[in-house]
């Protein structure tokens, strides 16, 4: 098996395993659910779960899982050959949501434009942040 790799928020994630996709958008989602923990800092409500999955945050994965098997790249890694895919939470009526850009080798950003009409309601919302 090649190498796969990919940078999220200027972190280097790789991964050799057959089931690459699962591997990285793990390493990576992690990473963002003890963020947002820490960021509720609602300890009752929102536990740091170390090594264990919060089920509320499935869509979050879903949404990580996606962009890691459109972005990851294989062979030699390095600044221009690995994807960058920068990342912010944000709280939506208490609920995390995950907003994600992913940049070209220029350092410009590619946007997906979601579908449904609440989709685009929400991006409309937080395409000015980014």
């Amino acid at each position: 098996m090649v190498w796969k790799h990919i940078f999220w928020n200027d972190e280097f994630v790789c991964t050799n395993k057959d089931n690459w996709a699962d591997v990285l958008a793990e390493k990576i989602f992690m990473d963002i659910q003890f963020n947002i923990c820490c960021m509720i800092e609602d300890w009752d409500e929102w536990p740091r779960l170390d090594g264990i999955w919060d089920l509320r945050l499935k869509h979050i994965f879903l949404e990580i899982f996606e962009f890691v098997k459109e972005g990851a790249s294989d062979g030699a890694s390095g600044g221009t050959n690995s994807p960058r895919i920068n990342s912010m939470i944000i709280l939506n009526e208490k609920q995390p949501q995950i907003v994600m850009t992913m940049f070209d080798d220029k350092e410009k950003p590619i946007l997906k434009i979601p579908e449904s009409c609440d989709d685009i309601q929400f991006f409309g919302d937080i395409s000015h942040m980014i």
